[in-house]
């Protein structure tokens, strides 16, 4: 009894796969195909399709190549290739990037942490920065690293 090729992950179509699939198609539910094959539950039936390459795909309600599943998820990792690069490695250059952004400069109140207003300050003072220099960047960050443009 040969099991999935762990190199290729290639799926085996021998004559108990093929009968699964055949019966779901059909509409027979897991529990009847294992049943049908002498087998304990539908569980190992999943085991045993495991074996052999395949895993459920809750949506079809059927047995899928595993394959299928890790192209998907490649090909959606190559398509976002870019966008994954700069939530994992930001650029960092050494030097503290500062955003001119337009508009009529206008007072707003905030509240934080005394922590955390003490680290701006600290911060602003110590890279020879206006404090709203700073929120502005770190909001220009935040929206473009969650999506606003």
């Amino acid at each position: 009894m040969k099991i999935m090729d762990k190199e290729t992950m290639e799926p085996i179509y021998d004559q108990r796969v093929n009968d699964t699939l055949a019966g779901l198609l059909s509409g027979e539910t897991r529990e009847a195909l294992a049943e049908s094959f002498n087998l304990a539950n539908w569980k190992s039936l999943d085991i045993y399709m495991r074996r052999k390459g395949f895993i459920w795909d809750s949506h079809n309600q059927t047995y899928i190549p595993a394959i299928t599943r890790i192209d998907t998820i490649l090909e959606l990792l190559i398509q976002n290739k870019d966008r994954l690069l700069s939530l994992l490695m930001p650029e960092s250059t050494g030097t503290i990037p500062r955003y001119a952004v337009s508009g009529t400069p206008k007072t707003q109140s905030l509240y934080m942490s005394d922590l955390l207003a003490r680290i701006l300050k600290e911060f602003s003072e110590s890279q020879n920065l206006k404090q709203w220099e700073v929120v502005e960047g770190a909001l220009s960050e935040y929206f473009k690293r969650w999506g606003l443009n």
